[in-house]
């Protein structure tokens, strides 16, 4: 999967999803300080699902419209590196498809998802 990581996303996690296989852009290494819809359109040209922590992607996707692949917007603290990296790693492996064109929201024990309007 292509993802494009907020500059909000630690390098450890970043480091474990190319370990996965995935393609990662990272934010904070290409072009950081940008603004969110930078960010968001960023991710948008190049197909790939944003991976943030930043709530205000939200209004971005969903008052402003602006359009995405997906977000997945995680809502799991940073305190358990490795139970943070394990979660995300196995929500990508086991949600891959659903979570494209899609705003999700990722706890340590739930995934909800909300269908993106472009």
């Amino acid at each position: 999967m292509i993802i494009v990581a907020d500059e909000n996303i630690e390098r450890g996690l970043v480091e474990r999803l190319q370990s996965d296989g995935h393609s990662v852009r990272w934010i904070s290494e290409d072009c950081p300080s940008v603004n969110d819809e930078a960010v968001l359109s960023i991710a948008f040209k190049q197909a790939a699902l944003l991976i943030t922590d930043d709530k205000g992607f939200g209004e971005l996707v969903f008052a402003r419209l602006q359009p995405t692949v997906g977000v997945l917007l995680l809502r799991i603290p940073r305190f358990d590196f490795l139970k943070r990296a394990n979660r995300v790693s196995e929500i990508l492996t086991s949600n891959a498809d659903s979570l494209l064109h899609h705003f999700s929201v990722a706890t340590f024990t739930e995934l909800r998802s909300r269908l993106t309007p472009n």
